[in-house]
């Protein structure tokens, strides 16, 4: 004989049980609970039920609906047996979270029942941390440090007392930062520490100039701190410079970082000038039948050229180095020749022409008579 409910399930008729083969969910206990717990979930049923029947419980969305449910435990049986269930987070009472015992042999679906229970959402603080940093880098948002999945919105406490989640290196105190994520009841709040190290990042100093005239050694290391290494041009140099004979241009000094800190450079640029010369003054005295006089010629020792020439007498004849004589009266005119030094003192000489517009040259000799 066909049993007529096995065939109408069978054939897709949607079945809709008699009072005495519903499945009847035993009534729960009212209860808050953090997370998403694991209950018993029991039925009674008059139904006898074959060996090895799966007992199914389906949980409803939150309007009460079982269109799309979601399993939360089964177990397998012939009678009414304790089913494990593992409710989600995010039950509340009275919005219409239902559940319902759903039967495979015979297939049967039980009576829906309103859940008393609540579930409450733990709060996630993420997990532990550490970050080590310079102390010359950008301030940072904390929160993305921490481990895990941390929930947004939390307070953090640092070393000295609440901060606002920012650590900006080389001012906030290093050490363990918590973040405190706080509990909805029955729920505790949670924490998760973010312990930040700071290195001290090095500071080799700010490039400098030495504008050196020759002159005795030069110490680059002076007012900078040790540790570091001199090099020139790719190539080891010791601290000391020494003019005239080391080549003029930039040494640096590199000072190595400690993790993560990198290592910085200093430039010492070494601008070396020799001192210049302008020859040594000299004074002659002129005939106007001698015509014109080259002043630069009559300079005594070594003068270099491209120097510049002053007429200190303001003679207004002198044109670059010749001193012209024609239509000058009888007496003594200086002129000075400056050679710039760069960073060394200008060199200067003096050439001084006693002028004797009437005198003439005695013959076979250099020197003139009146």
């Amino acid at each position: 004989m066909i049993d007529p409910v096995r065939f109408l399930i069978a054939c897709g008729v949607l079945l809709v049980a008699h009072a005495q083969a519903q499945i009847i969910v035993e009534p729960m206990a009212p209860v808050a609970i953090c997370g998403s717990p694991t209950l018993p979930v029991q039925f009674t049923s008059s139904v006898t039920f074959d060996p090895g029947c799966v007992f199914t419980v389906e949980l409803s969305d939150a309007a009460g609906s079982f269109v799309a449910p979601t399993v939360i435990g089964s177990a397998a049986g012939s009678g009414e047996v304790s089913i494990p269930c593992t409710f989600p987070a995010g039950i509340t009472p009275g919005l219409g979270w239902s559940i319902r015992v759903v039967a495979s042999a015979p297939l049967l679906v039980g009576e829906a029942y309103l859940l008393p229970i609540q579930t409450v959402a733990p709060p996630n603080a993420g997990t532990n941390a550490t970050a080590a940093v310079c102390s010359n880098e950008p301030s940072f948002n904390m929160w993305p440090l921490l481990g895990g999945s941390p929930d947004m919105g939390g307070m953090w406490t640092g070393p000295a007392g609440p901060v606002l989640g920012f650590f900006i290196p080389g001012t906030s105190v290093p050490g363990c930062y918590t973040y405190t994520v706080t509990g909805l009841p029955p729920c505790a709040s949670e924490v998760a520490a973010l312990c930040i190290s700071v290195s001290i990042a090095p500071n080799a100093g700010t490039n400098v100039f030495f504008n050196a005239c020759g002159g005795p050694p030069i110490d680059m290391q002076a007012g900078l701190p040790p540790g570091g290494t001199w090099s020139f041009g790719g190539a080891l140099h010791s601290n000391i410079f020494i003019p005239g004979i080391d080549p003029p241009g930039p040494y640096q000094y590199t000072l190595p970082g400690i993790p993560p800190c990198d290592g910085v450079t200093h430039t010492a640029w070494m601008m070396v000038d020799m001192p210049p010369s302008a020859g040594s003054s000299a004074a002659l005295t002129r005939c106007l039948s001698q015509g014109d006089v080259d002043l630069f010629a009559h300079l005594g020792g070594s003068p270099e050229p491209g120097g510049t020439w002053m007429d200190n007498d303001a003679t207004g004849q002198l044109t670059g180095s010749i001193f012209a004589v024609s239509g000058m009266p009888s007496g003594s005119y200086a002129f000075t020749y400056t050679v710039p030094g760069g960073n060394c003192p200008d060199a200067q000489a003096t050439v001084t022409v006693n002028f004797n517009a009437v005198c003439v040259l005695q013959p076979d000799s250099p020197y003139p008579v009146e």
